[in-house]
């Protein structure tokens, strides 16, 4: 009895659960652009090209692939004002690769009333 009643709960619950599904969706939105040219024009599919710095954006486990050096600037203008820029650099140290990056959404000025 009690493992019905458990069973009936859940499945009438589980509806609550779906009310809230868009909550956070539009937080981080601006990781979903890309910072290279060439993986957005292959519609975002960066994941199964290797080498080079601008594919550890999609998979970090292309870190190890380059044996040289490589450096990566991106700075795009959006509309309203909005600008965003990434830079990326992959040394190579020893046995491994040293990757850093750091991605920047600026939105401008925003006036408070």
């Amino acid at each position: 009895m009690k493992r019905a009643a458990l069973v009936l709960l859940t499945v009438l619950m589980s509806g609550q659960a779906q009310a809230q599904s868009k909550i956070g969706t539009t937080i981080g939105q601006f990781l979903r652009i890309e910072p290279g040219a060439r993986h957005a024009g292959m519609g975002n599919a960066g994941v199964g090209l290797a080498g080079g710095v601008e594919a550890v954006y999609f998979n970090t486990g292309a870190i190890g692939l380059p044996e040289s050096a490589e450096i990566q600037f991106t700075h795009s203008l959006w509309f309203a004002d909005i600008s965003y820029d990434y830079a990326a650099v992959l040394l190579p140290a020893g046995g491994g690769n040293l990757f850093a990056s750091i991605t920047s959404l600026k939105s401008g000025d925003i006036d408070v009333r």
